[in-house]
């Protein structure tokens, strides 16, 4: 048997919602830092850095990115799945 508790759904949502807050945060400033002139990263530290945000639960299946060098400078762009978070929620 399977029972719904509203207060367990609702700390779910609450735990998720942070933890994507902070890592769509964390993509940003480095997003914004990618730009800044000097700025030396190797592939495998940015992925593994991004990664590490993007580690909690559905985090991965929420935000997707794309990261690729362009002009000897690393580019990050990446997306909220919004139909995935109502998708999830429905679950």
């Amino acid at each position: 048997m399977v029972k719904y508790s509203a207060s367990f759904a609702a700390e779910q949502l609450h735990s998720l919602t942070t933890s994507l807050s902070k890592a769509m945060q964390s993509m940003r400033k480095l997003a914004r830092e990618l730009l800044q002139p000097g700025a030396k990263h190797t592939e495998s530290g940015l992925r593994s850095r991004i990664d590490r945000w993007l580690a909690p639960q559905f985090l991965g299946e929420l935000v997707s990115y794309q990261l690729e060098q362009r002009d000897g400078r690393w580019h990050l762009q990446f997306d909220f799945d919004h139909q995935g978070l109502e998708q999830l929620m429905a679950k």
